[in-house]
């Protein structure tokens, strides 16, 4: 009897196991302090496409997913993520373009206290997609708070999102950890550790096919640290980026700026403090603050 009444207690505490993606209804509750939520294994588990997840709060779940965790592509607003882990379940077709969190129209989305990680794509021979936040030019207020993005094989933040706030965010081993389209972004602290190609990038589009101009970065502290001697910043054209602190843990050798597709010293604004030191042939120089 008594083996019977332990295992009892354990099947209601448990947390809620589902295998499939959630139907959005406005106003939802996922998941709780008392009660997680975990989600395994699903295409898509929280898709706009099927119902308004408008008003939904997220707190304390763990979802994995194939092509995309959360997918925002139909005005949906006012969603909160909270205390959650959203991860790719394996590398997948680079046509799929995976993403923990995509948001392509909407407005008012809160990510905090959040790991969002291992989005990638199969190794191929052009360009590997797989971003742990995908945000798109339709979409408009975004905050993220006390959130770790790592292991994806493009952007760890890949952003064309308009009316964003970065609030201690750690982007970790992704191949950019921080990418800037086109549109004004504001931080607090941000910490960029061991990307595998660069830091933080800025990119410049003039079509107007999905938004205009240049990337642009107003930060109070910048962490960077890594292993390897990937930039710290690469500008594209008409760039603006200001940065009041830096904490710096780079190789020597490393170069602060690069410039692409027609970036150049003469067409883009660059703002550092007095922490964010370059040598003489424009390579980063430590600081001597412990990086966190």
């Amino acid at each position: 009897m008594a083996s019977k009444m332990i295992w009892s207690a354990i099947l209601i505490a448990s947390p809620a196991i589902a295998a499939s993606s959630v139907t959005p209804k406005p106003n939802a509750r996922i998941g709780s302090v008392q009660k997680p939520y975990i989600s395994a294994g699903s295409y898509r588990w929280l898709d706009d496409n099927k119902g308004d997840p408008s008003g939904t709060v997220i707190v304390n779940a763990t979802i994995s997913a194939n092509q995309r965790g959360v997918n925002l592509e139909r005005e949906s607003s006012n969603i909160t993520i909270r205390d959650s882990t959203i991860s790719g379940v394996k590398p997948q077709p680079n046509t799929l373009y995976p993403a923990g969190v995509y948001a392509e129209h909407g407005q008012s989305l809160l990510i905090e206290r959040t790991t969002i990680r291992d989005w990638t794509t199969v190794p191929n021979e052009k360009y590997r997609q797989g971003d742990c936040i995908d945000a798109e030019w339709g979409f408009v207020g975004l905050t993220l708070r006390d959130v770790v993005l790592s292991g994806c094989t493009d952007g760890g933040y890949d952003g064309k999102a308009r009316d964003v706030l970065l609030d201690r965010v750690k982007s970790t081993g992704n191949k950019k950890n921080y990418r800037f389209w086109y549109s004004m972004v504001s931080a607090t602290s941000i910490d960029s550790i061991n990307p595998s190609q660069i830091h933080i990038e800025t990119n410049t589009r003039t079509d107007g096919t999905h938004g205009m101009g240049a990337g642009s970065l107003t930060a109070k502290r910048v962490t960077f640290k890594s292993g390897g001697k990937q930039p710290l910043l690469s500008l594209g054209p008409n760039a603006f980026v200001k940065i009041d602190e830096c904490v710096i843990a780079v190789p020597a050798g490393t170069p602060f700026v690069r410039y692409h597709d027609g970036g150049s010293a003469s067409n883009v604004k660059l703002m550092l403090g007095k922490s964010c030191g370059r040598t003489a042939h424009g390579n980063a120089i430590n600081t001597h603050v412990n990086v966190r």
